[in-house]
């Protein structure tokens, strides 16, 4: 029901305030809606941040999921040589655990110690280690003596294990600083203080050339003394240590003769280092040029192969070797005969005892002529 206004005088007075009031409602209401729309702008945007990263964060999610998956199926597939060779350098496997020696060789034994005895003003001390027989013969082998350069032997499988823990590269920048430059063989002494050698051409240096300097160079970069000397001590080598900077004349630096031709044997044994830096470290000694005719491989004749590394200083040489004979016997000689202050008959003691080692282990025994080597000329 319509309610109408009569068009009294009363009711005419009336009339305007009404249609006030309408408009003034009409006015409110809209302003309402207008209030409305605008908050419901206000949260749409608000909101789209964060459906933003909600998306982002599903994605994730799923491209996570995803890899898993990925990695799972490609875990089960044989893997590619071509992602085999471009793989990281992998760590050392776990130490395995040494041969154990334990035949004796009674008549190369008694042969070695008749040798020794026509040298009554040197010493020898030495260890033999055959690999095929897993017999060993020792003269004085345990003693702790000088190690002369063989310590660098040492020191090389330190860096070849440290490369495989991806501690160091082999094209590193080594900088010569004024405090490694030290006499003696090579020449790298005679480099400007300042000049970058590699990692590599240090260590090959070190061993190819016996350079005194780029040894000090490798030791700095190793960690120094005390971490090589835990590192050897991780080998279980109880005595060889570095006690000084090359060159070490006084003959500080100690080994054994048995503890050098055990570490030879596991680097035959790949227990050390992973298959690619023991070729690698084989290789250097393999080149060995100092002395490199005048002990060890004068007893060999002129096919069998050695890696080995030679040491001399006033009261001492030394040669300790890995030896591969052609017929697949292989040994490991570790010589080292303290002397006289610069007696040349300790070098004639250690070539006659290779000698005598080879012609015992040859395959069949050949009897090496008495003339001169083919691959130098004996000691006066």
């Amino acid at each position: 029901m319509v309610r109408r206004l009569s068009a009294s005088p009363k009711n005419r007075s009336l009339w305007p305030r009404l249609v006030r009031r309408r408009q003034r409602h009409h006015a409110r209401k809209i302003r309402v809606q207008r209030d409305q729309h605008r908050q419901q702008q206000e949260t749409e945007q608000s909101a789209l941040p964060t459906l933003f990263y909600l998306q982002v964060v599903r994605l994730l999610i799923g491209l996570l999921g995803a890899s898993v998956i990925g990695g799972t199926v490609l875990s089960l597939l044989p893997a590619s040589p071509l992602l085999v060779q471009k793989s990281p350098t992998p760590i050392a496997k776990k130490l395995v655990k040494p041969i154990v020696f334990q035949k004796s060789n009674a008549q190369l034994q008694k042969k070695l110690q008749q040798l020794a005895a026509e040298y009554p003003q040197l010493e020898l001390h030495l260890s033999v280690l055959n690999l095929k027989n897993k017999e060993a013969v020792d003269l004085r082998g345990t003693s702790v003596i000088p190690a002369a350069a063989t310590i660098k032997i040492p020191i090389l499988i330190a860096l070849f294990q440290q490369f495989d823990r991806q501690q160091l590269r082999l094209n590193e920048q080594l900088v010569l600083e004024k405090s490694m430059i030290a006499a003696g063989n090579g020449d790298m002494a005679s480099q400007a203080v300042g000049s970058k050698f590699t990692v590599l051409d240090s260590a090959t240096k070190m061993i190819v050339n016996n350079d005194n300097t780029a040894t000090n160079l490798l030791i700095k970069r190793l960690g120094g003394q005390n971490k090589l000397n835990a590192q050897f001590r991780s080998w279980g080598l109880a005595n060889t240590t570095i006690k000084t900077p090359l060159p070490d004349f006084a003959g500080t630096n100690v080994s054994s003769p048995r503890e050098l031709a055990e570490l030879l044997q596991r680097i035959d044994q790949d227990s050390l280092l992973t298959a690619t830096s023991r070729r690698q470290v084989l290789e250097i000694l393999g080149k060995t040029k100092t002395n490199r005719n005048t002990m060890l491989p004068w007893g060999l004749e002129p096919k069998t192969k050695i890696a080995h590394k030679t040491g001399d200083i006033a009261d001492l040489v030394a040669d300790v070797g890995l030896i591969e004979l052609p017929d697949s016997q292989k040994y490991v000689v570790a010589a080292l005969v303290i002397r006289p202050s610069g007696d040349e008959q300790a070098i004639e003691l250690i070539q006659k005892s290779s000698k005598i080692i080879y012609q015992e282990y040859a395959k069949p025994v050949k009897a090496i002529a008495a003339s001169p080597s083919p691959l130098a000329a004996p000691v006066p």
